[in-house]
């Protein structure tokens, strides 16, 4: 259940709606390939499990794929080291590799659990690390509401080699100078079809029966086309035995409300 809810990309097809997104992170990507490994800092904002984590989680595994495949921008199926050292730590932990002949350094902060004394340890120690250093920070806004957020002002001018990328929910609440320091993207739903079909294949991956082609529609509304969202019924769906979409379960799901 819980891996369903976790679920990451491992192709960029995979990837449902988020066109600018996707060819956002796409083109640093390709220039990263090409010599070109500064990169932009960039702020996503967008609902909850609207798919920032995915996309950006994903552009990250691609970097540090040692099996990349350049033509299409596909990282391996978890053949690499580095890819399999990632998924053994779901992405969380972080990781410091050699990838394409670079070091690179990839620092994740969960903005949500993070203490005061925790992220002032972990901006520090970035100092410490050679080579290129990316930074995620997820969800900052949350940061904000802890009053946290003016750490992070000083060390994204200061830091060298860093790529900053951060998510939030709402940007109201970011502070204004930090806000100006990043390229701001915004993430953008599927239409109910599209989400259906991404639905579907999802179903598919995971093995999931469907009682009939209506109830995936009506997972898409009842939804928003939030992928998040729409998984954590599929994770519903997957404990069953046999494994089985119902209607009755899409209808009767409590969607979580959070910001």
């Amino acid at each position: 259940m819980s891996d369903i809810k976790r679920w990451i990309p491992t192709r960029w097809e995979d990837v449902i709606g988020n066109a600018d997104l996707v060819e956002h992170f796409q083109d640093i990507l390709q220039a990263s390939l090409d010599g070109d490994f500064n990169g932009l800092n960039s702020l996503v904002t967008g609902a909850s499990r609207s798919g920032k984590t995915a996309i950006i989680k994903l552009f990250v595994r691609c970097l540090y794929c040692d099996k990349l495949d350049r033509s299409t921008l596909t990282p391996c199926q978890f053949e690499c080291d580095n890819c399999r050292t990632d998924v053994s730590r779901l992405g969380l932990q972080g990781i410091d590799v050699l990838a394409q002949d670079r070091s690179i350094h990839y620092l994740p902060i969960d903005c949500t659990s993070i203490t005061e004394s925790e992220l002032r340890e972990k901006l520090t120690d970035l100092r410490d690390y050679h080579g290129f250093r990316i930074v995620f920070l997820d969800e900052a806004h949350r940061l904000v509401r802890r009053n946290m957020d003016e750490q992070l002002l000083k060390p994204t001018e200061e830091r060298a080699n860093t790529m900053w990328i951060v998510t939030s929910a709402v940007t109201g609440e970011l502070e204004g100078m930090f806000k100006k320091r990043f390229v701001r993207l915004q993430t953008e739903l599927p239409t109910v079809d599209d989400f259906s079909l991404w639905l579907t294949d999802r179903c598919h991956e995971f093995e999931i029966q469907i009682d009939e082609p209506s109830t995936i529609i009506r997972l898409a509304e009842r939804s928003n086309q939030i992928p998040g969202d729409a998984l954590q019924v599929l994770a519903r769906a997957d404990i069953k035995r046999p494994k089985r979409l119902t209607r009755k379960l899409v209808e009767s799901h409590i969607f979580d409300l959070d910001d």
